[in-house]
């Protein structure tokens, strides 16, 4: 009997872990240098990845798509705006005149965005940001 409890708990708890993943996040960031991309990429990866329950993947069911736009201060330094929208998967509203009905097709659907500037110093500041408004904004999660 004793096994037969072990073996049923053990089943149960290998069940639950596997339905507890990662939540996936993937990122998009479009700049004109690639360098600045690959920067603040690393930097949202390693922002995401220090969350509990959140893994950075190629194809999440959160996107995080950024674009980035350098210009120049008053003094002629550098300055960066980060625009970003956060979108879920979701199922589609049906088409063709039924909008009742949920279609099997995937979209996206709108959950946040933000727009962030600053010299090129304050690039990691501002993917901190972002993430934390992520979390607060669209995931509600508590580190």
């Amino acid at each position: 009997m004793k096994k037969a409890i072990l073996l049923v708990l053990f089943i149960l708890m290998t069940a639950f872990t596997a339905m507890a993943g990662d939540l996936k996040v993937s990122i998009a960031v479009v700049a004109d240098d690639e360098k600045t991309a690959d920067t603040i990429e690393n930097y949202l990866s390693s922002e995401l990845n220090a969350i509990e329950g959140v893994a950075v993947s190629d194809e999440g069911s959160w996107v995080i798509k950024i674009m980035v736009t350098e210009g120049l201060t008053e003094e002629n330094s550098p300055k960066y705006t980060l625009s970003a929208v956060i979108t879920a998967a979701a199922k589609c509203l049906g088409s063709e005149g039924d909008f009742n009905k949920v279609a099997s097709t995937q979209c996206e659907r709108f959950e946040n965005f933000g727009v962030f500037a600053g010299p090129k110093a304050e690039l990691e500041n501002m993917c901190k940001e972002l993430i934390e408004d992520f979390k607060e904004g669209s995931l509600d999660l508590q580190n």
